[in-house]
Order: C-alpha cells, then sequence, then structure tokens
C-alpha cells in the first residue's frame, strides 16, 4: 500500500509564489544582459543560472 503525500494548500500557493519570484527575476536578469532591443533567448539563460540559483537557494 502506498501512502500518499498530502500537501496543505497553503503550501501550494506558496510554493506557486517563490516560483513566480524566481521566473521573474530571471527575466529581469536576463533583460539586464540582452543588448538593446535583442531578444531573449537560451544563452541569456545560460549566463545568469548558476547566480540566480545560488541567491535563491
Amino acid at each position: 500500500m502506498k501512502i500518499q503525500p498530502v500537501i496543505s494548500e497553503d503550501s501550494i500557493l506558496l510554493t506557486c509564489d517563490l516560483l513566480d519570484c524566481l521566473i521573474n527575476e530571471a527575466i529581469s536578469r536576463m533583460h539586464q544582459i540582452a543588448m538593446d532591443g535583442e531578444e531573449l533567448n537560451l544563452s541569456h539563460l545560460e549566463k545568469i543560472l548558476p547566480q540566480l540559483l545560488l541567491d535563491f537557494f
């Protein structure tokens, strides 16, 4: 018999808020390193990801 984990609604909402903050911060940092008018792409994410993860976690 498998025991299913129980996650409260508040925990789910807080996790969603944290992920929203993380995504917004990532986009903001990507915009800072992108050239004027340049479209954001995977290379921008690769540049900011190590420091972003250190800052958030």
